[in-house]
């Protein structure tokens, strides 16, 4: 089992320099910048360094590169448990060896995914490394524990069109691919330009508590979302990074290209969940916790794009890769990590199975991780054995597995549209008396949104505000911790939140002549 690299998903300035240069011999320069556009022709006869998290942008076509000069693009892993987790890499230079990069690693430790034999084959320390195409190498063979590694590739690098012949392949065989540029690539418009592929992206993570390649799994990422492999890690934004490799799966029979090209390429971007006004997609992330500390995510979600069968753009599978604990939705036979839906109308009920497999014995427990556009749809979780209803956006569900087995057709998540009649009888859902998210006052004039990131609440009204808002965050016991005005005029408001920890909040706003509470799920 293969890690990817931990920066995956940079955490970087938003600063652009746009520049068309000629570096001379005499010339050094590092791209410092978050990204540095070269519009037409950059013409090297020096070095250039590009330092890690770093894009050296060539957004078109027209966009070239001249030059006897060198370039090092510098990658750095994250932090490693130990030497012999492995990591998926691409190469952002052409005409590279994987020994001349992972000079400290053990050259047997070098494969690529041979994609006609749906196995893992041997690459040679001195073989040159296809663009496009990704590999795996564990880390410094006397990098020791909790360390954190930083690979250089040197020589020219990779720019403009790049076609990565594959197969022969047959419907849902696997790809290890890889981005081949200096910059950071869109997922999206990378599916738009290879329609023999299914949409669904695969990036490797490690638990970090773990020294074993087994208790991994994969993140996943397609147009109705990303899941997050293990717990406190990343749910991928929908970019790949330099140098980092992913799977992908064919749509199609046969042998074909698999295309890269400058449209694709593009800033790093960490700004997703501040952009309410572009997305109406309705997000709901599940997980599955054990007494053994595995842990399991999927996502559900519902898209007047997507529909109630199996669409290849907004659908995964699931990969299991730790024995211990696998948890996903059930279409047809096909087991999904994630699952786009059609958004439900009117009385409709979407009712999803949901499955695990459970390798060992002890405390199981289900819980909402994280919930987007949910505000006005009842979500319950149905346990068959017990014949309880659970509303799972108040309250994790927890229950006892007494011998390891795949444990079907016992849960089921049902998904509604709250309906006059829901609101004030959501503790009567379930046995354990547990309420439903608070339902938006009628009387508000203008609804919000509200997100959490990087040590920071924004509160989203869309349009400037008529009046003054105080806006106060709650703890469950009733406690506020934090406040904060909206001024008429403003359409958003940022309370930093500097410590706050993973749970359930209140974000209560109140004007002169309007009320209203929602509920924030935090990570």
């Amino acid at each position: 089992m293969i890690p990817a690299t931990k920066s995956r998903i940079a955490n970087q300035a938003n600063h652009k320099k746009k520049v068309s240069p000629v570096i001379s011999a005499a010339k050094t320069p590092r791209v410092s910048f978050s990204s540095t556009y070269i519009n037409d022709q950059l013409t090297n006869n020096g070095t250039i360094t590009v330092s890690n998290a770093v894009s050296l942008l060539q957004p078109t076509s027209l966009s070239s590169i001249s030059g006897s000069g060198t370039y090092h693009v510098y990658r750095e892993t994250g932090q490693l448990v130990n030497n012999l987790h492995f990591q998926y890499w691409s190469s952002p230079i052409r005409n590279t060896t994987m020994g001349s990069i992972f000079t400290t690693s053990n050259p047997s430790d070098f494969y690529f995914f041979d994609e006609a034999n749906q196995n893992w084959s041997s690459q040679n320390a001195t073989a040159i490394m296809q663009n496009g195409r990704g590999y795996i190498s564990t880390g410094d063979v006397n990098g020791g524990t909790n360390y954190t590694e930083t690979r250089q590739f040197s020589g020219e690098i990779n720019n403009g069109l790049i076609q990565l012949p594959v197969g022969p392949l047959s419907n849902t065989d696997i790809v290890l691919v890889g981005n081949p540029y200096p910059s950071a690539i869109s997922c999206a418009q990378f599916l738009a330009d290879n329609s023999n592929l299914m949409g669904t992206f695969y990036f490797w993570d490690h638990n970090p508590q773990s020294n074993q390649n087994t208790s991994a799994d994969y993140a996943s990422w397609n147009l109705s979302g990303g899941t997050k492999a293990q717990s406190g890690s990343d749910i991928p934004d929908g970019y790949v990074q330099t140098a980092q490799a992913f799977m992908v799966n064919s749509a199609t029979n046969g042998s074909f290209n698999i295309n890269f090209n400058n449209g694709q390429r593009v800033a790093a971007n960490n700004e997703q969940f501040f952009s309410p006004g572009v997305d109406s997609i309705q997000r709901i992330w599940l997980s599955v916790s054990t007494s053994n500390n595995d842990y399991n995510q999927l996502l559900i979600a519902l898209s007047n794009r997507a529909t109630d069968g199996f669409d290849p753009l907004y659908d995964g599978f699931k990969y299991q890769a730790n024995p211990n604990l696998s948890f996903y939705s059930k279409l047809d036979n096909k087991q999904l990590s994630i699952q786009g839906l059609k958004q439900p109308s009117g009385i409709e009920t979407k009712r999803i199975p949901l499955e695990m497999d459970a390798g060992l014995t002890g405390e199981y427990t289900i819980r909402v991780d994280s919930a987007f556009n949910f505000d006005r749809n009842k979500v319950v979780l149905i346990d068959e054995l017990t014949q309880t209803r659970h509303a799972i956006l108040s309250e994790e569900y927890t229950f006892h597995v007494a011998q390891s087995a795949v444990i079907s057709k016992r849960f089921y998540l049902e998904i509604s549209i709250k309906m006059e009649s829901d609101t004030g009888s959501e503790t009567n859902e379930n046995q354990y008396n547990q309420g439903e998210p608070l339902a938006v006052n009628k009387r508000v004039e203008e609804r919000f949104q509200v997100y959490h990131r990087a040590g920071e609440i924004r509160i989203d009204f869309g349009d400037p505000t008529k009046e003054t808002k105080e806006i106060q965050v709650y703890g469950l016991n009733g406690q506020v911790l934090y406040s904060a005005i909206n001024k008429p005029g403003e359409s958003h408001t940022s309370i930093p939140t500097p410590g706050l920890s993973s749970g359930v909040y209140l974000i209560s706003v109140r004007g002169t002549h309007s009320s209203s509470t929602q509920k924030l799920f935090m990570q």
